[in-house]
């Protein structure tokens, strides 16, 4: 029954690590509430140590300048990466806070989960720094090269689609945009700040985490988006040179741009059915994930919708 459990959590992490990872960080900050209120400093001195070690080397590399790789150091390795990829960290964390002023916090884990929503708001802020970072100096010129210089783009980048290029230009774009509106509310959320710039003041700013919200949500889609259309660009060629797909699909990308296929299993040995003996291509990903985006921010707009409505019928006393 364990492994069972262990190898269909294992199949779903690799369709989506945003969804299984929101579902264990809820757990975790559920379960670490009390710790995470009392001990805050700690939790912050943890996860800015963190993200220092992930944005240092980033700086430093842009400038020329070569560290020895962390990720060469086993279990630093596993925490860096996962403190880094926002699917694992950043989306799920802000999914989190996002959620629990959509709820009452009348209910027992909503009222642990919102008696932390500042602090998990801060320890976020420390990965999405890092992750910021890397997309300013490496992702950011190139995306920009898209809109400011289409033709210099076009002609000197391997594109397949240029659609394709396109959404993938523009949610790079938005997701800077995304990292400085974020960091405004980063910045607010510490107390000092806060007082500083009084309850109401505060309140102004903080509704613009809404914004951030809708904007968290397209940058989600379009990435995914982005595979769909490759794969289609991809498929097309095929037909069109008599080729395979595989084919087209090693001459135009390497690395984490293959929107062919996706995690590769060795056949099984035996004959006991395992989720992980599944195959799904990126491509199948992608519509799972979109789906899930769908399902997690519409459900999240009904709810917040209804408690809206709730306590605007209260006021009025119907």
């Amino acid at each position: 029954m364990i492994r069972t459990s262990l190898d269909f959590i294992e199949f779903c992490f690799s369709i989506s690590p945003f969804l299984i990872s929101t579902v264990i960080y809820v757990i975790l900050a559920i379960v670490l509430a009390k710790s995470i209120k009392r001990n805050y400093k700690a939790y912050y001195f943890i996860f800015g140590t963190l993200s220092v070690l992930m944005t240092l080397p980033i700086l430093l590399g842009f400038f020329g300048v070569k560290m020895p790789s962390l990720f060469a150091i086993p279990v630093l390795s596993m925490i860096l990466l996962e403190f880094s990829v926002a699917a694992y960290f950043i989306h799920p964390l802000l999914v989190i806070i996002m959620y629990t002023g959509a709820f009452s916090p009348r209910n027992r884990s909503i009222g642990r989960l919102l008696s932390i929503r500042k602090e998990l708001s801060i320890i976020v802020g420390f990965s999405v720094i890092a992750h910021a970072t890397k997309r300013i100096l490496y992702s950011f010129p190139t995306a920009w090269s898209y809109f400011a210089d289409h033709e210099e783009y076009m002609s000197k980048s391997q594109v397949i689609s240029e659609l394709g290029s396109g959404v993938t230009s523009f949610v790079y774009v938005l997701g800077i945009v995304m990292s400085v509106l974020f960091l405004v509310l980063w910045v607010t959320s510490f107390d000092a700040v806060h007082r500083k710039m009084g309850n109401l003041k505060w309140k102004k700013v903080q509704k613009w985490s809404y914004v951030l919200y809708a904007m968290l949500f397209i940058h989600s889609v379009g990435l995914k988006a982005d595979d769909i259309i490759n794969h289609n660009a991809l498929k097309r060629m095929a037909i069109e040179q008599g080729i395979t797909i595989e084919e087209v699909s090693e001459n135009y990308f390497t690395g984490h741009n293959s929107v062919l296929t996706g995690t590769k299993h060795e056949e099984s040995k035996s004959m006991i059915f395992r989720f992980s003996d599944i195959e799904m291509t990126k491509t199948d990903k992608a519509y799972t994930n979109i789906a899930i985006y769908f399902l997690v921010y519409g459900s999240y707009l009904y709810f917040r919708v209804r408690k809206a409505r709730k306590k605007k019928f209260k006021k009025i006393g119907v």
